[in-house]
């Protein structure tokens, strides 16, 4: 189903604002301002807040926008990221894939489990890491322990999120949330007996 009613055009390329200008407090506060698709309409997708996801129809694709974060650059919580997605309501099933997101690993499809997942992740806190652990992070990407958990949604579209169960790390948007040991048991062994292959090197 295409999008219907329109939002407004995006007029305003931050590229070459902050080229002529070199200030980038001059466009974060404009509404129709982007990096991307410039001239692009957008539309409101009828399931979803527009502050949180948006259609965006450039050169006749459509393409969806999603929040990630703040103009401020302070991170959403993962209750604010939950609530404005709905995941309990649209979810149709979860797939876990490898990082990459080429190799289906699990496909979730009991509403038991779904619910266990989407509900644990409401306990997750907004993780302030150190260098060490944003090195322990790209040490279990590479080596095979990160995990793309992709929601498959009802309108057919989906949403993606990465968890590293060795280190009960899990990212929504551009930020990382800690995850208590509690989300682990209430998850059963959703997440045991996964196996990828590690990253290739470059």
């Amino acid at each position: 189903m295409e999008p219907v009613k329109s939002l407004g055009t995006l007029d305003i390329d931050i590229n070459q604002e902050s080229d002529e200008k070199n200030d980038e407090d001059n466009y974060v506060e404009k509404d129709y301002a982007t990096t991307f698709a410039v001239d692009g309409m957008l539309y409101e997708i009828p399931t979803y807040p527009s502050h949180f996801r948006i259609a965006v129809k450039y050169e006749q694709n459509y393409y969806l926008a999603e929040i990630v974060g703040k103009v401020n650059g302070s991170a959403i919580t993962a209750k604010e990221y939950l609530d404005m997605s709905n995941l309990k309501e649209h979810t149709k099933d979860i797939d876990i894939l490898n990082h990459v997101g080429n190799d289906e690993l699990k496909k979730v499809t009991d509403h038991a489990s779904m619910e266990s997942i989407i509900e644990g992740l409401y306990s997750a806190k907004t993780a302030e890491l150190t260098n060490k652990e944003y090195e322990a992070i790209a040490e279990a990407q590479s080596l095979g322990k990160s995990y793309q958990l992709k929601f498959n949604l009802k309108d057919g579209t989906h949403m993606a999120m990465y968890i590293i169960p060795e280190l009960k790390v899990v990212s929504m948007g551009d930020a990382y949330y800690q995850l208590p040991d509690t989300f682990f048991d209430q998850t059963g062994d959703v997440f045991s007996g996964l196996k990828q292959e590690a990253l290739p090197l470059y």
